[in-house]
């Protein structure tokens, strides 16, 4: 998971990401929910970008780099990780 080794930061971060993950999901069910929503479009992509930040390095509050590694999607989400992944920089 995390880069840095550091027990207490790796719960903090897991922490983050659970609720990264967890908002994505609420953003995914309310699009499907209402696609033909005006929003609905910008809230996908919103969403999409929000989970991919998961996977990119960032530095937590004492600078420590910090990331999850694509070795933790599920096996059988991994083509659906790499869509997401080529979705991302698409709309970046």
């Amino acid at each position: 998971m995390p880069v840095q080794s550091d027990p207490a930061g790796d719960i903090i971060h897991l922490a983050v990401c659970v609720e990264h993950l967890s908002s994505c999901h609420l953003t995914l069910q309310d699009v499907k929910a209402h696609l033909d929503h005006p929003l609905s479009g910008p809230a996908f992509r919103y969403a999409v970008v929000e989970y991919m930040t998961l996977f990119n390095q960032s530095k937590d509050g004492q600078g420590h780099p910090r990331r999850i590694t694509v070795g933790c999607v599920p096996a059988n989400h991994v083509a659906l990780h790499e869509r997401l992944k080529k979705t991302r920089n698409e709309l970046l």
